[in-house]
């Protein structure tokens, strides 16, 4: 009987179920801990994202702006290309005339002249007739026609070949010979004589003339040169909405 009074006096009256309220203010400490714990991290936070938000934005943009920098190159490049592409075409759908020049026999393209002093001495003569003639002569280079055309109607472009420019006539100029010196020594008045010393020097006269277009090789230079001038033009006449047309010509 004692031991069982013993015992329930060593047994505690309540056993301990709850927690022991906190005071009042010990809750407000925590609470103010707690927040300032709660916003030093998202300070944290913020110092490590923001950048990063920051780059990806401006990786985004700069990717966009490289875009639309590329979408305008390109446009403009298109439009250009365009442009060209349908001036190119209206050329190209335009014929070349080049007709006349197959049709052609003989063109003309330089005139030249010459000056020859024609001298008949009294001991050159049955009469010893003394003669100075100055004999003024023209000439007339042509070239050979037809031409050879190749006609390259894509590329706007014409080759014409033909043969040198050659001396085709040489005249004297009849109205313009004037006679420097006559000298009968035996007073022989006949017209005959007279007659057949002038036919002599303008023959002669037409020989050296003849001689100075063929011989000095500027004339030939000149009549190629003029040649070339002449069918480039007359192509240019028969072609006149062509743009950009390139023309050749060769001597062979």
């Amino acid at each position: 009987m004692r031991e069982n009074v013993i015992a329930e006096k060593a047994l505690p009256k309540k056993l301990p179920g709850k927690m022991p309220k906190l005071p009042k203010e010990t809750g407000v400490v925590i609470c103010i801990i707690l927040t300032i714990i709660m916003t030093t991290a998202a300070i944290l936070l913020s110092l490590d994202v923001i950048p990063n938000v920051l780059k990806e934005s401006s990786d985004r943009y700069n990717a966009a702006a490289g875009l639309a920098k590329d979408a305008a190159y390109e446009g403009a490049y298109r439009r250009s290309y365009d442009h060209a592409e349908a001036k190119s075409h209206v050329t190209n759908r335009a014929s070349i005339y080049v007709e006349s020049l197959r049709e052609t026999k003989e063109l003309e393209v330089l005139k030249v002249h010459d000056v020859e002093f024609v001298v008949e001495n009294s001991s050159s003569n049955p009469g010893h007739v003394t003669s100075w003639l100055k004999v003024p002569g023209n000439g007339v280079f042509v070239v050979n026609l037809p031409a050879e055309c190749i006609v390259d109607q894509e590329r706007s472009h014409v080759r014409v070949r033909l043969p040198r420019p050659e001396l085709k006539s040489v005249d004297p100029d009849y109205g313009k010979i004037k006679v420097l010196l006559f000298k009968n020594d035996q007073f022989n008045d006949s017209y005959k004589l007279g007659e057949e010393l002038a036919r002599k020097q303008l023959t002669i006269a037409d020989y050296l003339i003849r001689k100075e277009f063929t011989s000095n090789e500027n004339y030939y230079v000149s009549a190629q040169k003029a040649a070339r001038g002449t069918i480039e033009c007359l192509i240019r006449e028969l072609n006149p909405g062509i743009e950009d047309l390139k023309i050749d010509v060769e001597f062979y």
